[in-house]
Protein backbone atom coordinates (compact mmCIF):
# COMPACT_ATOMS: atom_id res chain seq x y z
CA UNK A 1 0.00 0.00 0.00
CA UNK A 2 2.47 2.58 0.76
CA UNK A 3 4.21 1.59 -2.86
CA UNK A 4 1.16 2.48 -4.23
CA UNK A 5 0.72 5.94 -2.66
CA UNK A 6 3.97 7.06 -3.36
CA UNK A 7 3.77 5.93 -6.45
CA UNK A 8 0.66 7.59 -7.15
CA UNK A 9 2.05 10.71 -5.41
CA UNK A 10 4.56 11.11 -7.92
CA UNK A 11 2.22 10.80 -10.65
CA UNK A 12 0.41 13.59 -9.57
CA UNK A 13 3.96 15.42 -8.38
CA UNK A 14 5.00 15.28 -11.70
CA UNK A 15 1.56 16.33 -13.82
CA UNK A 16 1.44 18.77 -11.36
CA UNK A 17 4.75 19.87 -12.46
CA UNK A 18 4.33 19.57 -16.02
CA UNK A 19 0.82 21.79 -15.92
CA UNK A 20 3.29 24.69 -14.54
CA UNK A 21 5.65 24.57 -17.31
CA UNK A 22 3.11 24.65 -19.79
CA UNK A 23 1.12 27.57 -18.30
CA UNK A 24 4.79 29.36 -17.88
CA UNK A 25 6.26 28.60 -21.31
CA UNK A 26 2.32 29.82 -22.66
CA UNK A 27 2.81 32.87 -20.50
CA UNK A 28 6.45 33.75 -21.72
CA UNK A 29 5.17 32.84 -25.42
CA UNK A 30 2.51 35.65 -25.16
CA UNK A 31 4.70 38.02 -23.21
CA UNK A 32 3.52 37.88 -20.24
CA UNK A 33 5.08 38.55 -16.81
CA UNK A 34 6.09 35.33 -14.56
CA UNK A 35 5.16 36.34 -11.41
CA UNK A 36 6.52 33.01 -9.92
CA UNK A 37 9.17 31.35 -11.63
CA UNK A 38 9.16 28.49 -9.23
CA UNK A 39 5.97 25.82 -8.35
CA UNK A 40 5.04 26.37 -4.71
CA UNK A 41 1.19 25.00 -5.05
CA UNK A 42 0.25 21.25 -4.56
CA UNK A 43 2.44 18.55 -3.42
CA UNK A 44 5.59 21.14 -3.93
CA UNK A 45 4.31 23.08 -1.25
CA UNK A 46 5.44 20.35 1.12
CA UNK A 47 8.77 19.26 -0.86
CA UNK A 48 10.61 20.57 -3.34
CA UNK A 49 11.32 17.22 -4.69
CA UNK A 50 7.86 15.42 -4.62
CA UNK A 51 9.02 12.82 -7.40
CA UNK A 52 12.85 12.49 -5.38
CA UNK A 53 10.97 11.85 -2.22
CA UNK A 54 8.14 9.37 -3.39
CA UNK A 55 10.49 6.98 -5.19
CA UNK A 56 12.68 7.18 -2.14
CA UNK A 57 9.52 5.89 -0.78
CA UNK A 58 8.94 3.03 -3.27
CA UNK A 59 11.79 1.67 -2.76
CA UNK A 60 11.98 2.14 0.98
CA UNK A 61 8.66 0.37 0.51
CA UNK A 62 10.03 -2.55 -1.65
CA UNK A 63 12.75 -3.39 0.84
CA UNK A 64 9.99 -3.30 3.69
CA UNK A 65 8.31 -5.88 1.80
CA UNK A 66 11.67 -7.86 0.57
CA UNK A 67 12.82 -7.10 4.37
CA UNK A 68 9.85 -8.99 5.53
CA UNK A 69 9.02 -11.50 3.19
CA UNK A 70 13.01 -13.09 3.84
CA UNK A 71 12.65 -12.60 7.42
CA UNK A 72 16.48 -10.82 7.47
CA UNK A 73 16.26 -6.43 8.53
CA UNK A 74 19.33 -6.51 6.42
CA UNK A 75 18.06 -7.07 3.19
CA UNK A 76 19.93 -6.06 -0.33
CA UNK A 77 17.22 -4.30 -1.09
CA UNK A 78 18.03 -1.67 1.51
CA UNK A 79 20.60 -0.10 -1.06
CA UNK A 80 18.45 0.45 -3.08
CA UNK A 81 16.92 3.40 -0.60
CA UNK A 82 20.56 3.88 0.50
CA UNK A 83 21.79 4.63 -2.69
CA UNK A 84 19.07 6.64 -3.76
CA UNK A 85 19.18 9.09 -0.88
CA UNK A 86 23.01 9.36 -0.99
Amino acid sequence: MLFLACFGAEFIGDEQMWKFLQDKKRRIAAGEEVVKPFIVTGLFRYSRHPSYLCEIGMWFAFCLFAASASGDWFHWTGLGVVLLAA
